[in-house]
């Protein structure tokens, strides 16, 4: 018996000392810092809904009405294309779903995926290492692309009759308000308040969206505005020295409903605060020229 113990006590001194070579050999630094805890490598196949998933996840970090659009073509097509390839919308959704994977884990993708040489659709199988993905998944704060209702936005309108609502054309979403209505410019102040957004863990953020602006004053210093605060609770009055005003691209164009970009807007100035808000502003008077306001794809990133 005693010579079984010392045969048991041999062989393991054999294996950790092997053990040891092997992971100092394969995660070099080991024994100088913390053995990875949860390295795996899965096979993955996408799915209908995975598609959907991934669109949406493209939405969060869009920059532009270029972006936008190919986000949403992953959803109505469920494939990849050039213009949309899954070398950049793939990792956003293995950071969303391998969230406590370590760095060093990877995964082989099979997705569907337009190869313009055969010209036709095709199963692509790929490996994704998730060392490269976890920036993307963290950047996304805020986002609401007014596509199917106003989300957790809420309309304050304090004067007139025209306020904010959901609208859309051609399948996309947008809210909008006009103090023009029946031939008629009306008197209006409405604003439209975001939810709460949480910059408390934040070392930056910056605003995008995206807008028409038609038939107002081509430099609209009165109707809209993009105000910020730390300073409001749901239901409370609205006043304007707990806000500030903050400054973005007017978009303004004369002849057609043509979303644009607002361009960077930052929110730096919040950052480490729980409670901020952000808020557009619109406002109209009697008997002036009313612009038409549409807002979508809302995004507050940490750049």
């Amino acid at each position: 018996m005693k010579l079984i113990n010392q045969l048991f006590i041999l062989t393991g001194l054999v294996l950790m000392a092997t053990s040891c070579d092997y992971n100092e050999l394969n995660f070099p630094g080991y024994k100088d810092a913390a053995i990875p805890t949860n390295v795996f490598a899965y096979e993955d196949t996408l799915l209908t809904t995975d598609y959907a998933v991934i669109s949406k996840l493209g939405l969060a970090v869009a920059k532009n009405k270029a972006d936008s659009a190919a986000a949403k073509s992953i959803a109505s097509l469920c494939y990849f294309t050039a213009e949309a390839p899954a070398s950049k919308y793939i990792p956003l959704w293995l950071a969303s779903k391998y969230l406590y994977g370590d760095r060093k884990s990877s995964v082989m993708v099979t997705s569907s995926q337009y190869v313009y040489e055969e010209g036709e659709v095709m199963d692509v199988t790929e490996k994704y290492v998730l060392d490269s993905i976890w920036a993307l998944y963290d950047a996304e704060i805020l986002n609401e692309d007014f596509s199917k209702d106003m989300g957790d936005f809420t309309a304050v309108s304090l004067a007139g009759d025209q306020t904010w609502y959901w609208s859309s054309y051609s399948g996309d979403g947008f809210a909008k308000i006009s103090g023009y209505k029946s031939s008629v410019n009306y008197e209006n102040e409405d604003w439209l308040i975001s939810p709460p957004i949480n910059l408390s863990k934040r070392a930056a953020a910056e605003l995008t969206f995206d807008q028409v602006n038609r038939y107002g004053p081509t430099v609209d210093t009165l109707g809209l505005q993009l105000w910020a605060t730390d300073n409001y609770a749901d239901g409370g009055a609205i006043d304007t020295t707990q806000w500030k005003r903050l400054s973005f691209a007017n978009g303004y164009n004369s002849s057609a409903y043509t979303f644009t970009t607002s361009g960077p807007v930052s929110l730096n100035e919040w950052a480490g605060k729980s409670n901020v808000r952000i808020a557009f502003r619109y406002r109209s008077q009697s008997g002036i020229s009313c612009s038409t306001w549409e807002i979508q794809n809302v995004l507050v990133l940490e750049p």
